[in-house]
């Protein structure tokens, strides 16, 4: 069974444009200044030793982040999020659920929750088990916490979320198909 790749389509928990952090900002900017005001209390000799080794340590910095992220190690965030890509899962009639191997859900839309009977935020604490039938069409009765049992046409396939195996699940309810 192929293993696709789904951790780009539909957003991890907490995902999004990332804020950064105002006070690494911050701790960088008084490191700059702390270094400019101590070379005005050495000689000017030693000045130039200490500011040819500040941009010796930037240049390493620099080499090291250009490297980190053609590796892929360092990632810069995206200032909007992709419409496609959260209009589609976001959108969709249809629940599509992500789980880790052991049942963590690591991503749900909220037609899945509808579906399931609950939030879509409680989902992401419901221990849900590994489905039994894979990369085939199964039905199975899913009993909603204070609700009517529904009937759920469900397949799951095998993906790759944020690089680790994970499940993906898609569930239709065809409970009208059946009254």
């Amino acid at each position: 069974m192929a293993v696709q790749n789904v951790s780009d389509a539909f957003p991890a928990r907490g995902a999004g444009p990332r804020t950064g952090s105002i006070g690494l900002v911050l701790l960088v900017a008084l490191i700059l200044v702390a270094a400019t005001v101590g070379l005005l209390f050495v000689g000017r000799g030693l000045a130039d030793q200490y500011i040819l080794g500040m941009l010796a340590a930037l240049a390493v910095v620099g080499v090291f982040s250009l490297f980190a992220g053609a590796a892929g190690i360092l990632r810069l965030a995206s200032a909007e999020p992709d419409p496609l890509r959260s209009g589609v899962a976001e959108g969709s009639s249809d629940g599509i659920l992500v789980t880790d191997y052991a049942g963590r859900v690591l991503y749900a839309n909220p037609a899945a929750g509808k579906i399931l009977g609950h939030s879509r935020e409680e989902l992401l604490h419901v221990p849900l088990g590994r489905p039994i039938a894979w990369g085939e069409t199964a039905e199975i009765t899913v009993h909603r916490p204070g609700g009517k049992p529904a009937d759920v046409e469900m397949r799951v396939v095998e993906v790759a979320w944020d690089g680790k195996p994970a499940l993906l699940a898609s569930l239709r309810d065809i409970s009208a198909r059946r009254a």
